[in-house]
């Protein structure tokens, strides 16, 4: 349970970090968000969280529905939710 706690909040710490570090970069230039950066957001916390499961349940998409992903990167979200309005 203590090493778990602490890589929570080790994982915190390096988050927020690189949050703000990534903030303050993107206002002086527009920079995508490179693939080094992927970790940030596919990893076994976020997915706990915001996965895409998650996120569609919330949506309470039904067979017939339309939707629109803009800026859909690799489909993480829209290939799930194509399947679901089939």
């Amino acid at each position: 349970m203590k090493t778990f706690l602490l890589d929570t909040a080790m994982f915190l710490l390096v988050a927020i970090g690189v949050s703000l570090w990534w903030r303050g970069a993107v206002r002086f230039r527009f920079l995508p968000c490179p693939a080094w950066l992927a970790w940030f957001l596919e990893n076994p916390y976020v997915n706990a969280v915001a996965g895409s499961s998650t996120i569609l349940e919330r949506l309470n998409l039904a067979p017939g529905m339309q939707v629109l992903d803009v800026g859909c990167g690799v489909g993480r979200l829209t290939i799930p939710a194509a399947e679901r309005v089939i």
